[in-house]
C-alpha cells in the first residue's frame, strides 16, 4: 500500500553546501509590522495586488490590510466569521469567504467590505480558496462536503454555481491558468476497491462548467491542501494527511503530465501536517504546514531540508521576485531585506484542539471518544477502514469549545483494524483502533 516516493537526502557535502547556500540567501522573519492574531491558532490565508497593498484574514472575522508594504495596517474585525480564503483583482477589488458560507467584496481596497452572498445562486459554499483571473473570479470549498465551485465573470456582479461532489467529497484549492483551463485540489471518493479516498486534483478546460480527475495521490484520506504554479509548467500540490508526521505532496511536470507523490523524509522527530507550498522561483521553495519550522528546496524539489523560523503556516504567495509571503501563527516573510520590527513575537506551538486516546482499544460493541476543542468550530466523526474506506459518519455539527465526550457504536463493524478521523475547520485529527470479539 505505501508505496511513496521518498525524497532522500544526498550525504553530507550537499547538505553542507545547502545550509550554508540557504543562509547566504536569506531568512524567514516576521513581516514587518505584523498585525497580533486577536483570537486562534493562525492566519489562514494573504493575497496582495501588489508589493504594498495587500490583507491578511483570520479565524474571528479579522481582516488586516496595509497600503504601504507591512509598515501599518487597517483593521476590521467586526465581522463575525472564520475567513479561509482572500483574492485581490485589482488594487481596489477583493473578495474575501468564509466557512460559514459567507462572501465579502471590497471596492476600496480592504478598508470596508460588504456581503454579496446572496448573488451566488445557490446555498452559498463553504469557501476554502479563491482567485481571480482579469474580470474573472473563481472559488471552491467545502472541505468537509460537499464539494463545489463559484465563478465571475463580472468582476463579482453575477455568480454561477456548479456542484463537484460527483468527483470530490470535500475541495480546497482553486487555480486558473487563464478563464478557461483551471484545476481543484481536495479529497476524492471513496474508491470502490476499499483503498478509500485520495488526495485528488481535477481538470476544466470550459470555464467550470464539466471537470474531470487528473491526477491523485497515494496516501489514503488525504487532501490536496494548496497549490502553487511555477514559470516552468510545474505543478506541486501540499498533501494534508491526518498523521501529522508526514510531510508530502505531489508533483506533475504540467497539465497533460502524470501526478507523482513525494514524501519528504524527516529524522527531526517534530510532527509537521503539510499545508502550503510555494516557490521563489523554478528551484526555491517551501512546503508549510501545522507544526514549527518548514521544509525548504533549493532544487525545485529534487531536495529538501527542514528549517526553522516559521509557524503553523497555510498559504504562501510571492510578493516580488525577492519576496516571499505565509499566513500562519503571524505573517511571515522571506527576503534578503525583510526588515521586521516585531520583537515580541512566540512562535505558536499548540496546535489546536485534541483527540484523546479512544477507550477501550481493542472495543467490542461500543467506544468512548474524548475531544477537547480549543474554539468554536466544526466537527465532522468518521471511521474508515485502515485502506482508508469510510464505512461509518457518526457527526456532522458544530459544537462550542471544551471538553466533549461521545460514545460510538461499533457494534456493526467487523473484527479488524479502524481509524477514527475527526476533521474540523482548524485541523484534521485520528485515532487507530481495532474491533475485536
Amino acid at each position: 500500500m505505501k508505496n511513496y516516493k521518498l525524497v532522500l537526502k544526498t550525504g553530507l557535502l550537499v547538505m553542507t553546501q545547502f545550509l550554508a547556500t540557504s543562509n547566504c540567501l536569506g531568512q524567514w522573519e516576521l513581516f514587518r509590522n505584523a498585525p497580533p492574531l486577536f483570537s486562534g491558532a493562525r492566519y489562514d490565508n494573504l493575497a496582495f495586488s501588489d508589493s504594498l497593498h495587500g490583507s491578511v484574514v483570520g479565524p474571528s472575522g479579522e481582516i488586516h490590510t496595509t497600503m504601504d508594504g507591512g509598515f501599518t495596517w487597517e483593521s476590521t474585525v467586526n465581522i463575525p466569521n472564520y475567513f479561509r480564503s482572500i483574492c485581490y483583482q485589482s488594487r481596489d477589488t477583493g473578495f474575501v469567504g468564509s466557512l460559514e458560507g459567507r462572501l465579502y467584496k471590497t471596492t476600496d481596497g480592504g478598508l470596508s467590505w460588504v456581503n454579496i452572498t446572496s448573488r451566488i445562486p445557490a446555498q452559498a459554499p463553504v469557501i476554502c480558496g479563491l482567485m481571480a483571473y482579469g474580470d474573472y473570479v473563481f472559488g471552491t470549498g467545502n472541505f468537509a462536503a460537499p464539494a463545489e465551485f463559484i465563478k465571475s465573470a463580472d468582476r463579482g456582479e453575477t455568480w454561477e454555481y456548479i456542484a463537484l461532489d460527483s468527483l470530490l467529497f470535500g475541495a480546497v484549492d482553486v487555480y486558473f491558468f487563464d478563464e478557461n483551463v483551471g484545476i481543484i485540489g481536495g479529497i476524492g471518493l471513496p474508491k470502490a476497491d476499499g483503498l478509500g479516498s485520495l488526495g485528488t486534483v481535477i481538470m476544466t478546460e470550459d470555464g467550470g462548467m464539466s471537470w474531470r480527475i487528473i491526477g491523485e495521490s497515494n496516501i489514503p484520506n488525504s487532501y490536496v491542501w494548496k497549490f502553487d504554479v511555477l514559470s516552468n509548467g510545474k505543478i506541486f500540490g501540499a498533501l494534508q494527511t491526518f498523521t501529522g508526521d508526514i510531510p508530502a505532496y505531489i508533483k506533475a511536470d504540467g497539465l497533460s503530465e502524470p501526478f507523482e507523490t513525494f514524501v519528504i523524509e524527516d529524522e527531526s522527530g517534530l510532527a509537521f501536517d503539510a499545508q502550503g507550498i510555494g516557490f521563489l522561483n523554478d528551484d526555491h521553495g517551501w512546503l508549510t504546514g501545522w507544526g514549527i519550522g518548514h521544509f525548504e528546496t533549493l532544487d525545485g524539489g529534487e531536495t529538501w531540508q527542514r528549517q526553522e523560523g516559521t509557524s503553523q503556516i497555510n498559504r504562501l504567495i510571492r510578493l516580488d521576485e525577492t519576496t516571499m509571503l505565509g499566513a500562519g501563527s503571524s505573517v511571515f516573510a522571506y527576503s534578503d531585506m525583510t526588515a521586521s520590527t516585531s520583537e515580541d513575537h512566540i512562535y505558536n506551538q499548540e496546535w489546536p484542539h485534541t483527540l484523546h486516546k479512544v477507550y477501550p482499544n481493542p472495543v467490542a460493541d461500543e467506544m468512548q471518544v474524548s475531544l477537547h476543542l480549543s474554539a468554536h468550530t466544526l466537527v465532522m466523526i468518521h471511521v474508515v477502514t485502515a485502506q482508508g474506506q469510510i464505512v461509518q459518519q457518526h457527526m456532522k455539527q458544530t459544537l462550542p469549545s471544551g471538553q466533549h465526550e461521545f460514545r460510538l457504536d461499533t457494534s456493526r463493524l467487523a473484527n479488524g483494524q479502524y481509524i477514527l478521523v475527526v476533521r474540523t475547520y482548524e485541523r484534521h485529527m485520528s485515532q487507530p483502533f481495532q474491533v475485536q470479539r
